[in-house]
C-alpha cells in the first residue's frame, strides 16, 4: 500500500560532487562509501528545527520538495548492498556497492549547490532519479584509483614540505547556531581521508532542540589512532546513567537497519543516549562492520535501550572496546559479538532485561566486571579468553574467567522506572571488581573516575557512591551547560 504524501514541504539534502572514494582496500569493490554526485544524503522536514544551516549550504544541494511519501524517503535514501555469499557462520555476507542505490540527475534538473526554496513537486525529481548500475561503479573506481594513485600521493608531498598540525574539528549538532542538524549530514561531509588531511573529526550532540530523529552510517574514511571520526555528547549534555533527556538519538523511521553503522577503523561513539522505542521495526542500536571492517572501534559510556534486535553488536571487527555501557530491554540481547577475528574486550558494562540475553556471542572475548541480570540466559555460551575476571550473573551462566560470581542478587535504585544504578544493598556486586589500573576503562556511566576518587571498583557500569546521587551529578552539570548555553563550543 501506498501512503498519501506528506502534507508539509520537506528539504531534500543531495550531493553535488563525487566525492572519491579513499578506503585503503585490496577489494575495490568495497570502497564506495562516500557520497557521490546525485545522491540523496537526506530528507528533513521543513520546519524551524530543521532549517538548514551554513555549513550545509556551503556543502549541499538543499531542494525544497513538496509531495513526497515515506517510502519515497525510505527508498531513495537506500544504500546499495548484494550478498557476496556466506560468512563462516553460514549468515549471509553483504557487500556494500554504493552510498545510494539510487541518484538524481542534477544537471538536467539544473540543481545548484546551497539553498533552493523555490518548491519543486517530489515527483520532478523522481522522474528524473535512476538506479545506479554497473556502469556507476565503473566510474566510482576510476575515482578512487584517481584519488590513490595521483590525489593522494601530492598531499603527503605537499605535507612533507608543509607539515600539518594535528587539527580536531569539534562540529556542533542540535542546538541553535550549529554546524548540521543531523549526524547523517556531519558525516556525509566530513568523511575522507582523515590520515593524510591530519584531522580528527568529533561530532557533539547536544539536546536543545528535543531527541535528534536519525540513523547514521559511518563509512569510507581512512583512519588511524590519532585520525578518526569520534560522536560524543559535550560535558553539560551527558546523561548522568538513565535515559534523562540528555544528548539522544531516537528515530522514528522504521528499517531493517541499526540505529548506528560503523565500518571505519578507530571509530568512537561516547556519552550518547540512544533510543529504538519510537522504531516499530529497525536493528540493533550499535553495529559495527557488516562486511570485514571496523578495526579497533570503542564505545563506551552510551545508555542503549528498547532497540529492535540487541544494544551493542559486533560483526566482523578485528578488535572492539566496550566499556562502561548501559543496555536494557532490547528485544533480543543486551551485547551480541561475532566477530570472527582477534580479541574484544568487554569492561564494566550492564546488562538488564533484555528480551532474551544478557550476552550473546560465539567468538574470544576478554570480560571484566560486567553484570548481566534479568535474562532467560545472562551469558550465552561463547569462547571465553584466557584473560578477563570478576563477571557477574543472576543465573549460573557468569563466564568462568577468573573469579566470577553467579547467581548474583541485584536490586537497582528503581529498575521498573530504568534506573539501574546500584544503591546499597547490592553487596553481590559492590567493590568485588578488578582494576587493570591501565586507565582503560575507569570512568563510570556516571562520568566519575573510579581510580581519581580512590574507588574499590563495582560489578557493571555504575560504581556506587554513598551519600551522592546522580542527580546530584546531573545538577552541577546542568549548571555548567546553562553557564554555557549562549557559546556552545564553551562546553566541549
Amino acid at each position: 500500500m501506498t501512503s498519501s504524501s506528506f502534507a508539509q514541504d520537506y528539504w531534500a539534502y543531495i550531493q553535488p560532487v563525487d566525492k572519491p572514494s579513499v578506503e585503503d582496500t585490496a577489494a575495490l569493490e568495497n570502497c564506495y562509501g562516500a557520497s557521490k554526485k546525485g545522491d540523496y544524503i537526506q530528507f528533513l522536514p521543513v520546519t524551524e528545527q530543521y532549517t538548514p544551516t551554513k555549513r550545509e549550504k556551503e556543502a549541499f544541494i538543499i531542494q525544497k520538495v513538496s509531495n513526497i511519501t515515506k517510502e519515497d524517503i525510505n527508498k531513495h535514501t537506500e544504500e546499495w548492498f548484494v550478498q557476496d555469499g556466506l560468512d563462516d557462520m553460514g549468515n549471509p555476507y553483504m557487500l556494500m556497492k554504493a552510498y545510494r542505490k539510487y541518484k538524481v540527475d542534477i544537471d538536467t534538473l539544473e540543481l545548484k549547490k546551497g539553498l533552493n526554496e523555490t518548491v519543486k513537486s517530489f515527483a520532478t525529481l523522481k522522474a528524473n532519479t535512476t538506479k545506479k548500475t554497473a556502469l556507476d561503479i565503473a566510474s566510482y573506481r576510476r575515482g578512487y584509483l584517481r584519488y590513490a594513485y595521483i590525489d593522494k600521493p601530492i598531499k603527503k608531498l605537499a605535507n612533507l614540505i608543509v607539515p600539518k598540525a594535528f587539527a580536531e574539528t569539534v562540529s556542533t549538532i542540535n542546538v541553535a547556531g550549529e554546524d548540521y542538524n543531523t549526524f547523517t549530514l556531519w558525516e556525509a561531509d566530513k568523511d575522507g581521508d582523515l590520515v593524510t588531511d591530519t584531522r580528527q573529526e568529533t561530532g557533539n550532540l547536544y539536546n536543545d532542540q528535543g531527541d535528534l530523529d536519525d540513523t547514521l552510517t559511518i563509512n569510507d574514511s581512512i583512519t588511524n589512532a590519532t585520525y578518526y571520526m569520534m560522536l560524543s555528547a559535550p560535558v553539560g549534555e551527558r546523561h548522568d546513567g538513565t535515559d534523562n533527556g540528555a544528548a539522544t538519538i531516537n528515530p522514528t523511521t522504521d528499517t531493517s537497519a541499526p540505529i548506528i553503522s560503523i565500518y571505519d577503523n578507530y571509530t568512537r561513539i561516547q556519552w550518547l543516549i540512544i533510543d529504538g522505542s519510537s522504531q516499530s521495526s529497525g536493528d540493533d542500536g550499535i553495529r559495527t562492520g557488516t562486511n570485514d571492517t571496523s578495526d579497533y572501534t570503542y564505545i563506551m559510556n552510551n545508555v542503549i535501550h528498547h532497540t529492535r534486535n540487541s544494544g551493542i553488536r559486533i560483526l566482523y571487527d578485528n578488535r572492539s572496546e566496550v566499556y562502561n555501557n548501559l543496555v536494557y530491554e532490547c528485544a533480543y540481547s543486551g551485547f551480541g559479538d561475532y566477530s570472527a577475528d582477534d580479541i574484544h574486550i568487554h569492561g564494566n558494562n550492564t546488562a538488564a532485561d533484555n528480551g532474551s540475553m544478557g550476552w550473546s556471542f560465539s567468538r574470544c572475548i576478554t570480560f571484566y566486571n560486567n553484570l548481566s541480570t534479568g535474562h532467560t540466559t545472562d551469558y550465552r555460551a561463547g569462547v571465553y579468553c584466557d584473560d578477563g575476571t570478576n563477571n557477574a550473573s543472576s543465573d549460573a551462566t557468569a563466564p568462568e574467567q577468573g573469579t566470577y560470581y553467579d547467581n548474583v542478587s541485584v536490586t537497582y535504585a528503581n529498575s521498573a522506572a530504568d534506573d539501574y544504578h546500584l544503591v546499597a544493598g547490592d553487596t553481590d556486586v559492590i567493590d568485588l571488581a578488578f582494576d587493570r589500573g591501565d586507565g582503560l576503562f575507569d570512568t563510570d556511566i556516571d562520568g566519575r573516575d573510579r581510580d581519581t576518587e580512590g574507588d574499590t571498583w563495582d560489578i557493571g557500569a555504575d560504581e556506587y557512591v554513598s551519600g551522592a546521587s546522580p542527580t546530584q551529578v546531573m545538577g552541577m552539570l546542568t549548571k555548567l551547560r546553562k553557564r554555557n548555553k549562549d557559546h556552545p563550543r564553551d562546553a566541549e
